[in-house]
């Protein structure tokens, strides 16, 4: 604004408008067609700065990069945002320093977490929203164990025995694995050959060379083969359902004091890593299934002294008791029209639950959150809303097609919540298939798919490569490698379907093992380290989270669930041949 009262000021402006008046001598009064494009353009801008705020939004370059698109025609294409995994693991790792540093099923930082994603869930993400729950055995070592070898042999029936006493290192040597505290001072064993149900068969008949009154049990870690061959569904004289747990009850009934697995030659240098020994044939079977010995693990090497005539002491402290726990269960139900009968049920869970002595984040809120939020990127894009499927016209899922999301308790305490779900829910609600999702953010991890040729079950090999290869494709349009794991003998929840023939795959990162120097040069990080250095320990914390890990598996994983959660009659489509 000019001031009033300024002559100099207004003298000045009416020089400069004057001027302004004035044509250029160069100026040419415009054409009829520059007329109207000019006419045509100042139109555009007006409707430009008309149109409502957000109208031309477009994503960030973070958005783009994070998840692939679905290949679904539907308006909202799923997205998922890392950033918000990464939010529900701080909330867990927070929620668990608060509830005794764990989400052990016992506990209350259990409670606390299956409260977080229910209310994360809320009452519109679930047909069905419910705690199913369940019995499960919880062992517990009450303080450190302590054991030894006597080795040497009497010269003649007179003279004493020439021997010498091992002190054996707990964590290195051996490890209490399972049952009540107890004390042994120079137990003799009595080494078995085989496990399964010939084996249990042998000690019921007490047939030469299986007494073992007042003895300690000594037979081998299974093998991955062992396992594949007793499947509830398999075959062979192995199968029947028996499992180690039926080798201690069978041992304790005909006066064993105790049982030992020792490592084979072949096994690696570490100790068998479950303690409180899987029992997949728990079903909800009470005390009376709980053992009533010790059972110990021990390296190869310990295993051979005492085969060799060495005798064994031990001072262990533990209880083991039945608790109750649950799993978590969010139901989308398949269209209404749907005929029951033809209901196809993709489950796709992950394992709450962590052990006694960490929280876990990694194993395994690493997976639980992963399924949390790709539940709620389908949710919002449309997929499901409920009481009916989608928000547009357009039907994402297929009409018949359930879908249970699956938060699994007690995985740690032998995949109880999983083996009870799958014992008692599989058969009645259809399910077809199954996905897992367990420890994606290890530290110095490499991307791994379940391999599928591992299976317990012959059968279900072909259709569990159906779901494998989709995965390995999913790698492949991320222009990133990947390697198979073998299905561990109970190691995840993976195997609960498996073994009842139900086709399932699985992501994961590795855990207690060492990578090696081929895999270093593949996926970087430390050759000759743990894939997580703080698997089952105090510091899973969030600061152990392998924040690129779990963006590419999180990526594989959502992608994959979509184009199986899309696929019409996925039982044939599994089971009709790998072509299709």
């Amino acid at each position: 604004m000019i001031p009033m009262g300024d002559n100099k000021a207004t003298e000045k402006a009416s020089l400069i408008a004057s001027a302004s008046r004035q044509q250029h001598p160069s100026f040419k009064p415009p054409s009829a067609i520059s007329a109207f494009l000019t006419f045509i353009g100042l139109t555009l801008v007006f409707r430009f700065i008309t149109l409502p705020s957000g109208s031309l939004d477009l994503p960030s370059l973070d958005e783009f990069s994070l998840f692939s698109p679905s290949t679904s025609s539907h308006t909202t294409p799923p997205q998922v945002d890392v950033s918000r995994i990464l939010r529900h693991l701080r909330i867990f790792d927070r929620l668990v320093a608060y509830h005794g540093g764990n989400r052990h099923a016992s506990g209350t930082g259990y409670e606390t977490s299956a409260k977080y994603v229910e209310t994360m869930l809320g009452k519109d993400s679930c047909d069905v929203l419910e705690r199913q729950e369940f019995d499960a055995p919880y062992w517990k070592q009450l303080g450190p164990a302590s054991a030894s070898l006597v080795v040497g042999n009497p010269k003649t029936k007179e003279e004493k025995w020439d021997e010498a006493i091992i002190l054996l290192e707990e964590g290195r040597d051996f490890e209490l694995i399972h049952g009540p505290s107890a004390r042994w001072l120079n137990a003799s064993v009595a080494p078995l050959e085989g496990l399964g149900c010939k084996l249990v068969r042998k000690l019921m008949l007490n047939l030469p060379g299986y007494e073992v009154w007042d003895k300690v049990i000594i037979v081998e870690r299974p093998s991955l083969e062992f396992m594949k061959g007793r499947g509830r569904g398999g075959g062979g004289d192995t199968a029947f359902g028996c499992s180690l747990n039926d080798v201690i009850h069978a041992g304790f009934t005909y006066g064993a004091k105790g049982l030992i697995m020792t490592n084979g030659e072949q096994d690696d240098t570490g100790l068998w890593p479950m303690k409180g020994i899987q029992d997949v044939e728990w079903k909800d079977s009470g005390a009376d299934r709980l053992p009533k010995f010790p059972v110990l693990s021990t390296s190869y090497a310990v295993g051979q002294i005492l085969r060799n005539d060495g005798l064994i002491s031990l001072d262990a402290s533990a209880s083991i008791d039945v608790i109750k726990t649950f799993n978590v269960l969010c139901t989308w139900e398949p269209a209404s029209t749907t005929p029951s009968n033809a209901t196809e049920t993709l489950v796709i869970g992950a394992h709450l639950d962590s052990v006694a002595t960490g929280p876990g984040v990694v194993d395994n809120a690493s997976g639980s959150a992963a399924i949390l939020e790709w539940l709620l990127a389908l949710k919002k894009a449309g997929w499901w809303v409920k009481g009916g499927q989608g928000n547009t016209s357009e039907i994402v899922l297929p009409e018949e097609r359930r879908i249970v999301w699956a938060w699994w308790g007690a995985e740690e305490l032998g995949l109880v919540g999983s083996q009870y779900f799958a014992s008692n829910s599989a058969g009645p609600l259809n399910v077809v298939a199954a996905i897992n999702v367990d420890m994606i953010a290890s530290p110095n991890g490499v991307p791994r798919i379940v391999n599928a040729s591992s299976a317990p079950i012959d059968a279900v090999i072909a259709p569990s490569t159906k779901i494998q290869k989709r995965f390995e494709t999913e790698f492949r349009l991320v222009k990133e490698s990947w390697e198979r794991a073998d299905s561990g003998m109970f190691n995840s929840d993976d195997w609960s379907f498996l073994e009842v023939g139900i086709p399932t795959g699985g992501l994961l990162n590795g855990a207690s093992k060492l990578k090696t120097q081929s895999q270093r040069e593949v996926y970087g990080g430390m050759a000759n380290a743990q894939f997580d250095p703080c698997w089952h320990r105090g510091c899973d914390t969030f600061e152990n989270v392998n924040v690129a890990l779990l963006k590419l598996m999180s990526r594989v994983g959502f992608n994959t669930v979509q184009y199986l959660a899309k696929k019409k009659d996925l039982k044939s489509w599994l089971w009709n041949g790998l072509k299709n």
